[in-house]
């Protein structure tokens, strides 16, 4: 009998332990998902730089490759060349502005995402000209241009048709920004466009969730 009980407590305290593992896998998993250092990004120019210095850019980075604008007007990224140029990057609902004296963050407007939408459904087909009036028309729904009714796309933004994207702000910062990223105005160089999640958070956090679940299924 006492053999049993011996033998019983021993399996307990394997199960435990096993459990114990498990659950500090999936907290890791999520904690990595949720609060990893920031992701670098490389910007490159797309052989037409438009009106003001905006996009579209192509951006490179964190198993991304996309296109996208620039959401503040007078913050200007270094001249992407060849080579690209590195920042790290946060992907947040709000923008955050450094333009001069102005420090603030403001979300990304509806119409915006509907514009930036509309763009990565479209954008083999539509002009050089015709992006640079969705760039202008985004500086004019995020307050950083006056409103322009002549401006096609500002004036009829609302009743485009595209895909309905989860669009966020990529905020970028320079390799000298220090935590917390968006209270360090001095090294912050610009905001950009980003349709999320991103597959690769999304994964594991999933996998940790799901560990989770399977472990309180056993007990």
């Amino acid at each position: 009998m006492l053999l049993s009980l011996s033998h019983i407590k021993i399996e307990e305290g394997v199960k435990m332990k096993s459990r114990v593992a498990l659950l500090v896998v999936c907290i890791l998993l999520m904690s990595v998902s949720l609060a990893q250092a920031l992701p670098q990004y490389t910007l490159y120019n797309t052989g037409q730089i438009g009106t003001n210095g905006g996009g579209p850019f192509r951006v490179v980075g964190n198993g991304l490759d996309f296109q996208t604008f620039c959401v503040e007007e007078f913050e200007y990224i270094s001249n992407p060349g060849s080579n690209g140029v590195t920042y790290y990057g946060s992907i947040d609902p709000n923008v955050y502005f450094s333009s001069g004296p102005a420090t603030y963050s403001a979300p990304v407007d509806a119409n915006t995402a509907k514009l930036y939408n509309y763009f990565l459904d479209h954008q083999s087909t539509l002009t050089n000209s015709q992006k640079d009036q969705i760039q202008l028309a985004i500086w004019m729904y995020q307050d950083q241009l006056a409103d322009d009714m002549g401006n096609w796309f500002y004036a009829n933004a609302s009743g485009l048709t595209a895909n309905n994207r989860t669009i966020m702000a990529l905020n970028l910062w320079d390799n000298n920004a220090v935590y917390p990223y968006e209270d360090d105005y001095a090294y912050r160089k610009q905001s950009l466009l980003i349709a999320t999640p991103e597959p690769m958070t999304m994964l594991l956090l999933g996998l940790g969730l799901i560990g989770l679940a399977g472990l309180r299924k056993k007990e």
